[in-house]
């Protein structure tokens, strides 16, 4: 028996339609009359499952977009995969805090292991390298560090911020 609302083909005997609920047979009710039903209950869940998926997509993306914009950019973001920190450490950093570490507003490393150091007090050269885990920036930079030979300090590194933890203290800077 085919079913006059939708055209399914049901069973014969059947009272209603196995796919719209509509009446069959005799007694069922002209369309004129009939209400409208609702759509199965299986496309709904189907609709709302993709509608949560692409709200869950949206919102990673715009998370992704604020993480790339504040480390910097794509290149930024990315240019570390892969790198060792003696790679990565290369170029120029700055601080925008006056009283960053020794007064030091700038430090520039370089890969020949020269660093140059320069801030409130002037600028000097020293070498630096990555010992167990641990930044060593050596060198007569007594201007800055009121006659110090240099520092040895944990560091980390992520995307384009180096931070220094010296004397329970941290000190940010970031690549220029």
């Amino acid at each position: 028996m085919r079913c006059t609302n939708c055209g399914i083909e049901n069973r014969q005997g059947a009272a209603f339609c196995k796919n719209c609920g509509c009446r069959l047979g005799n007694n069922q009710i002209s369309s004129a009359t009939m209400p409208l039903s609702a759509p199965p209950a299986k496309k709904k869940y189907v609709k709302t499952v993709i509608v949560v998926i692409a709200i869950v997509i949206g919102l990673a993306l715009v998370v992704a977009a604020i993480y790339v914009v504040n480390n910097g950019g794509f290149s930024s973001v990315f240019s570390s995969f892969g790198k060792s920190d003696e790679e990565i450490i290369l170029g120029s950093w700055s601080s925008a805090d006056e009283n960053a570490l020794g007064a030091i507003q700038n430090i520039t490393f370089l890969s020949d292991g020269t660093c140059t150091v320069s801030g409130a007090y002037g600028s000097e050269v020293g070498k630096w390298s990555i010992v167990d885990g641990q930044l060593s920036v050596l060198g007569n930079i007594g201007g800055m560090f009121i006659s110090y030979k240099g520092f040895i300090c944990p560091y980390s590194l992520d995307g384009s911020v180096l931070t220094l933890y010296v004397n329970n203290n941290e000190y940010t800077y970031y690549s220029n």
